[in-house]
């Protein structure tokens, strides 16, 4: 059965946002390590995933709010990582 690609790592365009999400999820171990590279515009974030007995640590990242839809969530309701 094919499990697809496991690629070592994803490119994405920098922003401070994205940098910061990155910092985080290093931290809790949801990915090997991060780099930040300039191109003359904003830069781009190249993220080393990591894997975990040939599948990945993380399956999917959802974006619940966004700028056109605002969620809060108070301290109680939030998830703990």
């Amino acid at each position: 059965m094919d499990k697809g690609f496991r690629h070592p790592r994803v490119d994405v365009p920098g922003s401070k946002m994205k940098t910061r999400i990155v910092e985080i999820l290093k931290d809790e171990g949801y990915i090997k390590n991060f780099r930040h590279y300039e191109d003359g515009k904003q830069g781009i974030l190249r993220v080393y995933l990591k894997y975990q007995n040939d599948e990945p640590v993380i399956r999917g990242i959802k974006r619940v709010s966004k700028p056109g839809r605002r969620n809060y969530v108070g301290r109680e309701r939030s998830r703990r990582f």
